[in-house]
């Protein structure tokens, strides 16, 4: 089976990103169905499997790729695409910083440019930071729009699927009372 290339960018440096890529690259299951390529940070996988408290995780190791087609797609092995973007050592955790902000667009920025030149079928993004990519100046006020920009798509939407069940959001990012103003016919249909 020809299992599709995942790239999962890690996210805000300063947050859960890279542990929840090492905790779910620890579970052999994962590569029955697909081959994965972590876009961001090896100093910051590295701290992950000392953080993580499942013994398992120390016995994983990193495999440098500079390109999507190096990836092994292994059990035990993490492939990365290290973009080497911040000093891991001086990463406060739960610290807002432009720095990350930076960081976790340019992880998102390669993923799009890989997904589009066709290296890899699809991308997965742990969580971002909207104060840090704001303060680093990406003007959005979450994923969505900015993978909308990158891939010059006009009509879009979030959709969050679990086995069968599908919700797709009628808005994003909005208090309460705008989004109950968004809530019309047209923007249903």
């Amino acid at each position: 089976m020809n299992k599709p290339v995942i790239g999962i960018t890690m996210g805000d440096p300063a947050g859960i990103g890279a542990e929840i890529i090492v905790k779910t690259l620890s579970d052999k299951e994962f590569y029955h169905i697909c081959r994965p390529i972590v876009i961001g940070e090896a100093g910051l996988l590295k701290r992950a499997f000392t953080i993580v408290p499942d013994t398992g995780i120390r016995k994983l190791s990193l495999n440098f790729i500079s390109r999507a087609r190096e990836n092994r797609g292994e059990y035990g092995t993490i492939d990365l695409l290290n973009l080497n973007n911040v000093q891991a050592h001086s990463i406060i955790y739960g610290q807002v910083s432009k720095s990350c902000g930076r960081a976790a667009i340019e992880y998102i920025e390669k993923a799009v440019m890989l997904a589009l030149k066709g290296e890899i079928q699809a991308l997965v993004t742990a969580p971002i930071h909207k104060e840090a990519v704001n303060r680093a100046g990406l003007p959005y006020p979450g994923h969505t729009e900015f993978l909308a920009d990158l891939t010059g798509t006009k009509d879009y939407a979030l959709m969050l699927v679990h086995n069968n069940f599908r919700i797709v959001h009628l808005s994003n990012h909005l208090p309460l009372r705008e989004a109950c103003n968004e809530v019309r016919k047209e923007r249903i249909l």
